[in-house]
């Protein structure tokens, strides 16, 4: 478990913090954040896309906006052509990120993540990890796929 120090300087483990964090929020990303980081500490399958047996990264964002409504191509580099591109330096919680992680051909996006705010991402990371939060890092591209609509029973 990782412990991490609030911003009111209360050591608390990290999934709290993002939980107290993000339900903070209100509206569309804040529902879809809240539900994506139930999933956190499940399985990474190759191949796989269901929530609670096991899912890779593009089976996991897929099969998390699905639940929202939203259809994603399958693959990592199918989904960095979904929605509608962002400047890394304009992220918005629920957008994805995505990675050049091949080293055979490192010119292909091989990665998906959802940024979570706060320079983190939430994403079935590999075998040995399964679904984490992360830092940031580098990412090649981001789309948002969200709305970012609040609903009149948020406001």
């Amino acid at each position: 478990m990782m412990i991490c120090l609030s911003r009111n300087g209360q050591l608390m483990p990290l999934h709290i913090l993002w939980k107290k964090l993000l339900f903070q929020k209100k509206g569309e990303a804040a529902e879809f954040l809240k539900y994506a980081t139930q999933f956190l500490g499940n399985r990474y399958v190759w191949g796989g896309t269901s929530l609670t047996s096991g899912a890779d990264c593009s089976g996991f964002t897929m099969s998390l906006f699905k639940k929202f409504g939203y259809s994603l191509s399958r693959t990592a580099a199918e989904q960095a052509y979904n929605g509608k591109a962002v400047k890394s330096n304009k992220l918005k919680p629920g957008d994805l990120v995505f990675y050049y992680t091949d080293r055979k051909n490192k010119n292909r996006i091989s990665h998906v993540a959802i940024y979570i705010g706060d320079g983190k991402i939430l994403h079935s990371a590999n075998k040995t990890q399964g679904v984490i939060i992360s830092r940031l890092g580098n990412p090649c591209a981001a789309r948002r796929i969200l709305s970012w609509k609040v609903s009149k029973k948020d406001k």
